[in-house]
């Protein structure tokens, strides 16, 4: 019996005219603000791209154009990047920051997907893997990618190459997959990209002992489960730990964060999942996250991503349909 292929999303801009190939570039990547630098950019514009989704919303794509902008972060995008370069070469830019050259002689690079950065190329083509923020913050037990950064070079931490070798294979191979096979195929790769990550995590902060690192997840895993409780402080945290609130403290600076911090990160991660997959009333969501009003609550989350509660939630339903 015939293997019935994997739904690759597909789109070839030379299946198109020349008048509207990069609008419709342009309308698969609603996630990200995309531009031509020029005008005239738009009718030489060309690009093909292959994508499939798997497991817990981690995309797997293959993409290659010309010349245009690309600001990530413009919509908010909650997703880490990993992308290996295979020709061309792509530039990113925050403000204040000189542009940071990204070829294939740099390997497998993490970007930040909400990092407001603006990636300019001549032509770039790339294999990827993105995967939902939470999912690596999960991981790592923080943000693979600093706030202050937007690109994070990997270099050759031992698992590179394994992670490396199952992308390419999976850019050879997955289209003739059937979708369980796919499905098993790109949970390989995400695997191996969260045990990387979590190498990584803990190359970045040799200074925490394991008995910190033990801490720190058992302190986040108490985190989730009562993220909804709103007396939930470092306090009560260390006491259910049994530890005192200073070796809480140091637990978390050793390991690159901040107790209220790392609260209200899974605070709002929860709130958007319940805002994106729910119909709960805004004021039922806050206090389902540990907030006492449906005010706080849209103040922090506006604090943090921009816009208010209800603005994601229309944004995102819009970004659907």
């Amino acid at each position: 019996m015939p293997v019935a292929p994997t739904p690759f999303l597909r789109l070839s801009t030379s299946d198109g005219s020349a008048k509207d190939r990069f609008e419709r570039w342009r309308s698969l990547h609603t996630s990200i603000a995309i531009e031509v630098a020029e005008r005239g950019d738009a009718l030489r514009f060309e690009g093909e791209m292959r994508a499939v989704t798997g497991a817990q919303g981690v995309i797997f794509g293959v993409s290659r154009y010309t010349a245009n902008l690309c600001r990530f972060g413009e919509h908010k995008q909650d997703m880490l990047l990993i992308s290996l370069t295979r020709e061309g070469s792509i530039g990113l830019l925050r403000k204040g920051h000189t542009k940071e050259l990204v070829k294939p002689a740099d390997g497998l690079v993490l970007v930040r997907g909400d990092a407001g950065t603006c990636s300019v190329t001549e032509g770039h083509g790339h294999i990827y893997l993105s995967l939902p923020m939470e999912l690596a913050r999960q991981a790592v037990g923080g943000d693979p990618v600093r706030h202050d950064e937007a690109l994070r070079r990997i270099g050759d931490a031992p698992l590179v190459p394994f992670l490396t070798a199952q992308l390419e294979q999976l850019e050879t191979h997955l289209a003739a997959l059937d979708g369980p096979a796919a499905e098993t195929a790109i949970a390989t790769a995400t695997d191996l990209s969260l045990a990387l990550l979590r190498s990584l995590g803990a190359d970045r902060h040799p200074l925490a002992s394991m008995a910190d690192r033990s801490l720190f997840d058992a302190a986040t895993l108490l985190i989730q489960q009562r993220h909804g409780d709103p007396e939930l402080t470092a306090t009560s945290i260390a006491a259910a730990l049994g530890c005192s609130r200073t070796h809480l403290y140091g637990v978390f600076a050793r390991l690159g964060h901040a107790v209220a911090d790392h609260v209200r990160t899974i605070r709002m991660d929860n709130a958007r999942r319940l805002l994106r997959g729910t119909i709960l009333p805004v004021s039922v969501i806050a206090f389902r996250v540990g907030y006492d009003s449906d005010t706080a609550f849209s103040r922090a989350f506006r604090a943090l991503h921009g816009e208010s509660p209800r603005d994601y939630r229309l944004r995102f339903r819009c970004e659907e349909t």
